[in-house]
């Protein structure tokens, strides 16, 4: 597939009154996912379906920050429940500051069926700074999580890897109201083919660090690309990146100095065609980008991301990388024990800055959520 060029993109910044809606919404979404307060049954049976999906908060810089989660739906309160370790609290320190997120379901492996509707809730997070290590209260998402990732009760294995792992239900628990629920029916789903355009140019190993990103972003043939909506709340989009060449803005040829206006290459900088669905309500400004990939079994994960600004210009839209996001996955044994080691330290100083002693997990009532998941080993 050559991807068609793109029209003229319609430049709206953040506060600026939205186009009106005539028909339906741009980019082939359909805005009734939500009846009622509740999602629709499509929405819901979609929404249910999906193994991972993608959550964006926004950070203290204003960037919309998204990473992979697993969600429960709770049909009868018409909200989503997620959680994450004090390990990782980034989205529970954002959604603390500022309550906007969206949470994209569009990641269609270990869904085991047809082609799926995607699904964009945009809605307000709360996340109380209250510890959850006991699942109480919380089976039915665990359950979920060890019936997706059956490779997670391994941690439960023995006396010792438990206590080791013992950060990894430190959890915070996230609940989405949702305030707008997208649909975007199977048969309007871009398609994110590759074709003969030039992708994302995987870097060799060293120091750069956005080589992770760019690495694993080669590698697959689509992206999460999340920015501000013209009302505020992130928004996000599969879609697919196309590289140019380092130090160069969009439609300048390699060799040519790069322009430096706001949002275009500046020192040394890349610039990512971002090729979305005809039509997609992109916001110019702040942005960021999603890569990652699993199994069926939430097994081998990549993944990484990177923040930087959305741009138009006469070619379509561009992202402009400028810092990574981090990311896991891929790495060696010895660096991937380093990164679990780090995570015990990073959880053991989220307790430590509220002074709050290290509690114990009690790994019989998660042994027994496993074997009701099937996930016993």
């Amino acid at each position: 597939m050559t991807a068609p060029r793109p029209a003229a993109p319609d430049v709206r910044r953040p506060g600026d009154a939205p186009a009106p809606e005539q028909g339906p919404l741009p980019g082939g979404w359909r805005p009734d996912g939500l009846v009622d307060g509740r999602l629709s049954p499509v929405a819901a049976d979609a929404v249910r379906t999906y193994a991972t999906t993608e959550l964006a908060t926004v950070g203290r810089s204003g960037v919309p920050v998204a990473w992979p989660v697993v969600t429960l739906l709770d049909e009868a309160a018409g909200t989503l429940t997620l959680t994450t370790s004090v390990a990782f609290p980034v989205k529970a320190l954002n959604v603390r500051r500022d309550p906007r997120v969206s949470l994209l379901f569009s990641e269609p492996t270990g869904t085991g069926g047809p082609a799926l509707p995607h699904v964009l809730v945009r809605g307000r997070a709360t996340c109380p700074d209250v510890l959850r290590v006991d699942p109480a209260g919380l089976e039915p998402y665990w359950e979920r999580i060890y019936r997706l990732q059956p490779s997670g009760a391994s941690y439960l294995q023995g006396p010792l890897l438990p206590r080791v792992m013992d950060w990894y239900w430190f959890r915070l628990v996230l609940t989405v109201v949702p305030d707008e629920v997208l649909l975007r029916p199977a048969d309007a789903v871009p398609d994110l083919s590759p074709d003969p355009a030039p992708g994302v140019t995987a870097p060799a190993r060293g120091g750069d660090p956005l080589a992770r990103f760019r690495r694993v972003a080669a590698d697959l043939p689509s992206a999460v690309l999340s920015w501000v909506g013209d009302d505020a709340v992130p928004r996000q989009a599969r879609v697919r990146l196309a590289g140019t060449a380092p130090g160069t803005a969009p439609g300048t040829a390699p060799g040519t100095a790069p322009r430096t206006a706001a949002g275009t290459a500046g020192e040394g900088g890349d610039v990512l065609r971002v090729l979305a669905a005809p039509g997609e309500p992109l916001v110019a400004g702040p942005a960021s980008v999603l890569v990652h990939t699993h199994d069926d079994r939430l097994d081998a994960q990549r993944t990484a991301g990177a923040a930087g600004r959305l741009v138009p210009d006469a070619d379509g839209w561009a992202f402009t990388p400028e810092r990574s996001l981090g990311g896991f996955g891929g790495e060696s044994p010895v660096a991937a024990a380093r990164t679990l080691l780090g995570a015990r330290r990073a959880a053991g100083r989220y307790l430590d800055r509220r002074g709050w002693a290290r509690p114990a997990v009690p790994v019989a009532a998660y042994r027994t959520l496993a074997r009701a998941a099937g996930a016993s080993r």
